[in-house]
């Protein structure tokens, strides 16, 4: 593998470490603060998961911003791969490059109202009900080999739990503070032709 980046000069970093990753990014849940919208997601190819290079800059110069394409030599010929964006690494840092999809790792999402609990909470005039969201995210790997997929999502309200670990990030909600904003990550481990079940919940606060 051969990765060059195009800026005003050309650098070769061929020999830096790299690991092979899939990802996609889930589509963030519907609360308009006045009612909760349940996501039922019946297209498969919503989810595009993409593979991607996570690389790492062991040289002794920060990677700036540029074009970077990726060729593979067989011989004396050089084949092009992909070309995208790769963003400032610094040194001893890690970057992310886009190859291509990869429609043979499938991701399905769904989210149903489990339970709803009235007038919870007054607040400044305003009555509020919770409303429990369960989620299921299906995936599968049609691959012949094992693979390490990344599943994001931005979650508006308040997690409860998941039977897979997530990583999770919090921060205040502005416009509906009652409702946290969460960035979510399930990092996961799949074999060849494994398939997998992602359950979580979580609250929500609408107004009455």
């Amino acid at each position: 593998l051969h990765l060059s980046i195009r800026r005003q000069r050309q650098m070769c970093i061929r020999d830096s470490p790299y690991k092979d990753l899939y990802e996609v990014d889930l589509i963030k849940n519907h609360n308009n603060y006045y009612a909760y919208q349940p996501v039922d997601y019946k297209d498969e190819f919503r989810n595009k998961v993409w593979h991607i290079l996570e690389l790492e800059n062991k040289s002794k110069h920060s990677w700036t911003s540029g074009a970077a394409m990726v060729v593979k030599r067989d011989g004396d010929i050089v084949r092009p791969i992909s070309q995208d964006d790769l963003n400032y690494v610094p040194m001893q840092g890690t970057g992310k490059l886009k190859l291509t999809i990869s429609p043979d790792v499938s991701v399905k999402d769904y989210e149903k109202e489990k339970e709803r609990t009235a007038r919870k909470l007054e607040k400044d005039g305003h009555h509020y009900e919770v409303v429990t969201v369960a989620g299921e995210i299906k995936i599968q790997n049609f691959k012949s080999k094992n693979i390490h997929l990344n599943i994001k999502k931005t979650i508006v309200g308040n997690l409860l739990d998941s039977n897979i670990d997530w990583l999770k990030s919090a921060r205040v909600n502005i416009q509906i503070p009652l409702n946290k904003i969460n960035e979510i990550c399930w990092e996961i481990k799949l074999n060849a032709g494994e398939k997998k079940v992602i359950e979580y919940e979580y609250d929500v606060y609408v107004r009455r």
